[in-house]
């Protein structure tokens, strides 16, 4: 998994990078990603992540109305 991370991460760069940036940037990560378990989501997880993530935005948003701010301010 993290060699396919290192490569996403690697082929999305590489309009942006040279070589030589390519090959240290490949060493970093990889060096950095052995502290870290990587795997991929499911389609669901993803969407239940992003149900999540939406659930406590609209709760801090509900929060900051209570304390008493604008509309103006809620909106930005």
């Amino acid at each position: 998994m993290r060699e396919l991370f290192v490569e996403e991460v690697i082929s999305t760069t590489e309009n942006f990078l040279d070589n030589n940036q390519k090959v240290k940037l490949k060493e970093i990560l990889t060096e950095i990603c052995l502290n870290y378990h990587i795997e991929i989501l499911e389609q669901n997880q993803k969407q239940e992540m992003q149900k999540n993530n939406e659930e406590i935005l609209n709760k801090f948003i509900s929060s900051k109305e209570i304390e008493g701010c604008s509309v103006r301010t809620l909106k930005y």
